[in-house]
C-alpha cells in the first residue's frame, strides 16, 4: 500500500530509527512500521510493522481509523523515545453532527524500538471548552511535542474546529465555521 507520515530519529544505541505509517489502502492496517540503520542514515533495513501492536484494534473496528498514526519521536533526556500519536477512535476524519474524533496517546520505549503504551489518553477534543476557548473542537491530529528550556513539555497540535456551538453549523462543507487550527498544550511528563 502506500507510505504516509514518516520520521526519522536517533535510538540511544546510535542506530536511526524510519518510523512511517505503511499499508494505507482499502482494507490496509494504516499503521507504524520500523526500517532501522547502522550506517548513519545511509541504508534502512525493514524491522517490523505493527510496531505499536494496533492491528487487533484495526481487525477489531472494521477499518484503519481505529489504528495509531503520524508518531512523532520526542527524544528525552535520558535518550529514551517518547512517542506522540493519534487515533481517530475507529471514527472517520471529518466531524459527524456532534461527534469528536482524534485523541492524542503517547507510546515510550528504553531503546527506541519497543514500545509501551501510556496509561490514558495525552489530548483529547474536550480537553478545550467553549467558555475558555471559544470554539468546538472536533478532532486532533499530528502532534508534535517539544521540550521547553525549564523541563515542560509542549504539544502542539492540528485541530478541526468550529466556532459555532451548533453542531449543524459544523458539518464539513457546512457554513464556513469549520476549519483548521494549530492549538498547543503545556505539561510535564
Amino acid at each position: 500500500g502506500l507510505i504516509g507520515y514518516s520520521d526519522v530519529y536517533p535510538a540511544p544505541d546510535g542506530r536511526l530509527v524510519f518510523a512511517y505509517i505503511g499499508d494505507m489502502q482499502p482494507g490496509g492496517y494504516n499503521n507504524t512500521r520500523m526500517a532501522i540503520s547502522t550506517d548513519n542514515g545511509l541504508n534502512f533495513a525493514w524491522e517490523k510493522a505493527n510496531v505499536l501492536d494496533d492491528a487487533t484494534l484495526v481487525d477489531e473496528g472494521g477499518h484503519q481509523a481505529c489504528s495509531y498514526v503520524d508518531p512523532k519521536p520526542t527524544v528525552l533526556p535520558d535518550g529514551r523515545i517518547w512517542f506522540f500519536v493519534m487515533t481517530q477512535d475507529c471514527e472517520p476524519p471529518a466531524p459527524t453532527i456532534g461527534r469528536s474524533t482524534g485523541y492524542i496517546h503517547s507510546f515510550q520505549s528504553d531503546y527506541g524500538v519497543e514500545f509501551v503504551h501510556d496509561e490514558g489518553i495525552r489530548l483529547q477534543p474536550s480537553d478545550f471548552d467553549w467558555e475558555t476557548f471559544g470554539f468546538v473542537v472536533y478532532s486532533l491530529n499530528d502532534p508534535v511535542v517539544v521540550r521547553l528550556v525549564d523541563g515542560r513539555y509542549r504539544m502542539f497540535v492540528t485541530a478541526r474546529i468550529c466556532e459555532s456551538q451548533e453542531p449543524t453549523d459544523c458539518e464539513v462543507g457546512g457554513l464556513g465555521n469549520n476549519r483548521e487550527v494549530l492549538v498547543s498544550a503545556t505539561a510535564t511528563p
